[in-house]
């Protein structure tokens, strides 16, 4: 099975493609995708991991690729019902 070809073009969303409504129809979308695929659960399970291994009570965290910010609106739910301070930063074109 071959690997699928990378590409140095910048993703439609990153170039400015479309109108502020299908873009954020289209980060409702990845955010849906990434729930129901599971693409979540490796980031959500890795940073909650670090969080509990090391004994955090509070953290701030640094989401670099954000998106629509989806995966930190979930850490931060779970973060606040466990009692921990979870400030976010995402950043995104």
């Amino acid at each position: 099975m071959k690997g699928l070809a990378q590409s140095d073009r910048p993703e439609l969303l990153d170039a400015g493609a479309g109108s502020l409504a299908e873009v954020r129809r289209s980060l409702t979308d990845l955010a849906r995708i990434n729930t129901f695929l599971g693409g979540n659960a490796p980031v959500l399970d890795a940073t909650w991991r670090l969080l509990q291994e090391r004994g955090l009570h509070e953290a701030t965290l640094l989401d670099v690729g954000c998106g629509g910010g989806d995966i930190a609106l979930r850490l931060v739910k779970k973060a606040r019902r466990r009692g921990i301070s979870l400030p976010v930063v995402g950043l995104d074109i």
